[in-house]
């Protein structure tokens, strides 16, 4: 057992979206062989009694605050994530000889200056920073080999995916005929996660006289909302469409079971190219028909993940899905039953109990 500091100004408590529901889980999960400390800007209540507000102070008094944090929990390893906090953990490396280790889930510099959050300047910045510092780390540990290969000094390397708790994710006992086809999109609302192109997809579908639906379990603000629901208003999905926004985890899987397949439709942008699909795992779990795009890690999985999953192209998404979708129309209730039993073993290979030694053995 190791003593470890979680150090990132990261919100925990209530987490909605991938990134912090992976983050909570990780630290509770280490907990059971490591002496945890997390300094974070809040945590869920599991984590309340290892709990330290990440310091709000700026410059050299937020360094002070940190070192401050060190001496009094004196831990063995500093565990980050991300590539925004990476300076603070290298001096506390070199200020109190503390191991040092950091989880990428992507590329942050790319995936902001893609979507506009950034200009041309800072993306510069962002990078060569992160490629003088990453290589100090003692263990970097990536979501996708790729996001990996982008750091080729870096000194140790781990590759680990997105973890589920399968037996908490609920399975699709009973396949419901079709028609209806039920797709169901759980996510967010951004560009880059494909959705617009599922909404066109079901569209032109129902236009081939396939009685599809929606189902759209999504997270986001108001404001890409009603972006949504234009598109869905313009191409008269109106009264096939069902939304439902913002709600727990376990919310959300209960109503993915509702479908008649999952789709997680990421087209081949910048943003997408080195992350890994969260909803992938627990998707397979649910045992239902899941279409996903080939992009990001899933090429890392070929072939054994075309084995449960439609893997589209990641090119020309709108015009795939329609005849993945139609193919999931063709399945027999019997034949979506055998691949969704398959499906869900597969998915153990995403669970906790696989994923968390990976980053335990490094700490």
């Amino acid at each position: 057992m190791s003593k470890v500091l979680f150090l990132c100004d990261i919100a925990l408590a209530n987490p909605k979206r991938g990134t912090p529901i992976h983050v909570a889980r990780l630290l509770q999960e280490l907990r059971r062989k490591h002496d945890i400390v997390v300094c974070a800007a809040s945590v869920p209540d599991a984590l309340r009694d290892v709990f330290v507000p990440y310091p709000r102070e700026r410059g050299f008094k937020k360094l002070r605050a940190m070192l401050r944090i060190v001496d009094t929990h004196t831990p063995e390893t500093v565990l980050t994530i991300g590539q925004v906090g990476l300076l603070a953990p290298v001096i506390l490396k070199y200020l109190r000889g503390v191991k040092i280790v950091v989880e990428l889930q992507g590329v942050e510099y790319i995936e902001k200056y893609a979507t506009g959050a950034i200009g041309l300047l800072y993306f510069y910045f962002w990078k060569y920073k992160t490629l003088l510092l990453l290589p100090l780390y003692d263990v970097v540990i990536a979501f996708t080999r790729r996001t990996a290969g982008l750091y080729p000094l870096l000194r140790q390397i781990g590759i680990v995916y997105p973890a589920i708790a399968i037996d908490t994710v609920p399975r699709a006992v009973l396949h419901m005929p079709i028609p209806p086809l039920v797709a169901c999109y759980s996510g967010n609302m951004d560009i880059y996660q494909g959705l617009p192109h599922l909404i066109e997809a079901v569209a032109l579908v129902r236009k081939r006289g396939l009685d599809a639906r929606l189902h759209l379990v999504l997270t986001g603000d108001d404001a890409k909302a009603r972006q949504v629901r234009t598109q869905i208003e313009k191409l008269n999905l109106t009264e096939v469409t069902t939304i439902v926004r913002n709600v727990l985890q376990h919310e959300a899987q209960s109503e993915m079971l509702k479908a008649s397949v999952l789709v997680i439709p990421r087209p081949n942008v910048l943003e997408s190219v080195y992350g890994f699909p969260s909803k992938l795992p627990e998707s397979l779990a649910t045992g239902l028909p899941v279409i996903v795009t080939d992009v990001g890690a899933v090429p890392e999985l070929m072939p054994e993940i075309g084995e449960h999953a439609i893997v589209i192209p990641a090119e020309d998404v709108t015009n795939h899905l329609v005849g993945a979708l139609q193919h999931v129309a063709s399945m027999s209730v019997l034949e979506r039953t055998e691949r969704g039993d398959a499906a869900r073993k597969y998915a153990q290979k995403f669970s906790w109990e696989n994923v968390t030694p990976i980053v335990s053995d490094v700490l």
